[in-house]
């Protein structure tokens, strides 16, 4: 069930990515993914099981991604240092898909078209979207009641 305040967080996250969509040639489509990998916010550039879709996808590949850095950790001997990935890149047959982790695990998904983005302005775009949003975008952890 959406509150109001989870309404408007929803609306004024959606105006923030719209925004980072607009100062960025190529973006086609943006969402914000909770820590549990349910959408938080979108450009609505896509219909809304799309951009579920879209947040599942980023989740899975965020997650193979810090399994990767913690292999890579394990590897070089230092099993108990943290290890994550900050940024994955995927290239698609028509563009490619960028995930940049946020706060508190939640992540930012973005769909490219193939041509014409600017990667380093792209990185400093969702860097200073992430700094922006901060623990605004961070999900409080549900707690485990028994379900009824």
């Amino acid at each position: 069930m959406q509150t109001s305040s989870n309404t408007s967080r929803r609306t004024d996250t959606n105006w923030t990515l719209k925004e980072l969509r607009s100062r960025v040639p190529g973006v086609e489509h943006v969402v914000a993914v909770s820590a549990d990998g349910l959408l938080i916010g979108d450009t609505e550039t896509m219909p809304r099981d799309a951009a579920e879709r879209t947040a599942a996808t980023a989740s899975g590949l965020q997650s193979l991604a810090n399994g990767a850095a913690k292999l890579k950790r394990i590897i070089d001997g230092n099993p108990t240092e943290a290890s994550y990935s900050p940024l994955v890149i995927i290239e698609l047959s028509d563009g490619f898909m960028y995930v940049r982790q946020g706060a508190k695990g939640t992540l930012l998904a973005v769909l490219t078209g193939q041509d014409n983005v600017d990667a380093g302005l792209l990185d400093a775009e969702l860097n200073a979207l992430v700094d922006k949003l901060g623990s605004y975008l961070a999900t409080e952890e549900r707690s485990s009641g028994s379900a009824g």
